[in-house]
């Protein structure tokens, strides 16, 4: 992921970066959000809680995304569906640290908010949620996404390729059975 974002990154031709995962939606709320906050001068970067796209969660993937939005919103991390800064941002801070197999977003938004801080600006959490696609939901048990909660605590292993799986893992399509020819 963090290879996609960088070689992006290096193509854009604009002053702003914008990263979305592309199965997230950005919705006009949240861009209007981005857009006036950084005219006024209020914040140079950041992101959005995160707002998955289905009506009802398992409580699991519940628990999950509300604690991730509540340790976003006190850390002012950005998850990575959806990301914004300068470029020239981007570029002070390295971009995004290609090591990694997971969290290199998180990795990012701490040295982005490090350097705006520095230069006495701003990262924010925006208030608005990004809806993104709830599928790794859908593909994995509550024990598997409950067990991404250690992990997260690690930031080690998000250099593991093997420790970070779940993120590239896709399930194995189940030849249909019975039936008649």
């Amino acid at each position: 992921m963090a290879r996609a974002r960088n070689t992006g990154a290096r193509a854009a031709a604009g002053q702003w970066l914008v990263f979305l995962d592309a199965d997230t939606r950005l919705p006009q709320s949240l861009l209007r959000e981005m857009v006036d906050g950084t005219a006024a001068g209020r914040f140079q970067g950041g992101g959005a809680p995160v707002r998955f796209d289905t009506a009802r969660l398992r409580p699991a993937p519940a628990l999950v995304v509300a604690l991730w939005n509540t340790v976003s919103r006190c850390s002012k991390l950005a998850a990575g569906s959806f990301l914004f800064c300068r470029k020239a941002d981007w570029q002070a801070v390295g971009g995004f640290d290609e090591s990694f197999y997971a969290g290199e977003e998180l990795n990012f938004s701490a040295k982005l908010k490090k350097e705006l801080s520095r230069q006495g600006r701003n990262f924010a959490i925006l208030p608005t949620p990004v809806p993104t696609s709830a599928r790794k939901l859908d593909w994995n048990s509550d024990w598997q996404l409950l067990r991404l909660i250690p992990l997260a605590l690690r930031p080690a292993a998000w250099k593991d390729r093997e420790a970070c799986a779940f993120w590239y893992r896709r399930p194995v399509a189940k030849a249909p059975t019975g039936g008649t020819p």
